[in-house]
């Protein structure tokens, strides 16, 4: 449970980058 806690926010911070990310890539 400790390692998903500690996962949660490095995924939801990837997650967030990538949504930044995907218009300047798919153009």
């Amino acid at each position: 449970m400790q390692i998903n806690l500690a996962l949660e926010p490095i995924v939801s911070l990837i997650a967030g980058i990538l949504i930044l990310f995907m218009p300047r890539l798919l153009n």
